[in-house]
C-alpha cells in the first residue's frame, strides 16, 4: 500500500537568495491570480488541463516570461486544487444550492508561496548539503536542513510536488513524500 507524508525542509538562504525566492514566490502569485480569474469568469469553476493550454498557457508565456514552463503550468493544478478544495467544504452546505454560485468572486493567491515540480524546479544535487531550485529565469543552490539520513529522503520514495513557504522570517519547502507501506520497520516507523 502507497502511504504519503509530508517532509519539511527548511531552507537557509543568502540575502540576495531570499530576494529571488520572494521575486519568484510573488510572481507565481500573481500568474495563479490571473489563472483564478480565468477559471472563474470565464468556465464557471469547469475548465479543464487542455482548454487551459489552448487558452492560457502561451498567453500566460509571454506575460510572465521570466517564470519557467513547469511552474506555469503548476499554476492550474494550484488553482484548480484550491476551488475544488472550497466546494467540497460547501458541500454540506445543501443539495439543492448551487455551490458554484455561493463563490462571489474569483480566490486570491496573495499569501502563498510557489508549488515546484521535482526534478523540474527542485532537485538534490547532493543530499545533505543543498538543494537546487528553480527561480525567475535561472536555478539557486540553497543549503537546507533535514537529517541526511531521514528515511523519507530514500531515493525509492517519490517526492511530489513541492510548496514554497516564509513562515516566521524562515523559508520552508514542504514535499509530499509516497513510499511503500512494506518500508516500515516492525515498530511502524519509516
Amino acid at each position: 500500500m502507497l502511504v504519503r507524508k509530508n517532509l519539511t525542509i527548511t531552507l537557509h538562504p543568502s540575502e540576495e537568495q531570499e530576494h529571488e525566492l520572494t521575486e519568484c514566490a510573488e510572481e507565481y502569485q500573481r500568474v495563479c491570480n490571473i489563472v483564478s480569474k480565468w477559471f472563474f469568469y470565464e468556465h464557471q469553476l469547469r475548465a479543464n488541463r487542455k482548454q487551459f493550454n489552448c487558452e492560457l498557457y502561451n498567453k500566460l508565456r509571454k506575460n510572465a516570461p521570466r517564470l519557467n514552463s513547469a511552474m506555469i503550468q503548476l499554476t492550474y493544478l494550484t488553482v484548480t486544487k484550491r476551488y475544488h478544495r472550497l466546494l467540497s467544504l460547501l458541500k454540506n452546505v445543501g443539495e439543492n444550492i448551487d455551490r458554484v454560485s455561493l463563490i462571489k468572486q474569483p480566490l486570491n493567491f496573495a499569501k502563498m508561496g510557489a508549488c515546484y515540480a521535482y526534478k523540474m524546479n527542485y532537485s538534490f544535487p547532493k543530499k545533505g548539503k543543498f538543494i537546487s531550485l528553480s527561480v525567475l529565469s535561472k536555478r539557486i543552490r540553497l543549503p537546507y536542513t533535514v537529517k541526511p539520513d531521514h528515511p523519507l529522503m530514500a531515493s525509492t520514495n517519490h517526492f511530489g510536488v513541492a510548496q514554497l513557504m516564509r513562515l516566521f522570517g524562515h523559508w520552508y519547502l514542504i514535499v509530499p513524500v509516497s513510499y511503500e507501506e512494506n518500508l516500515l520497520s516492525p515498530d511502524g516507523k519509516i
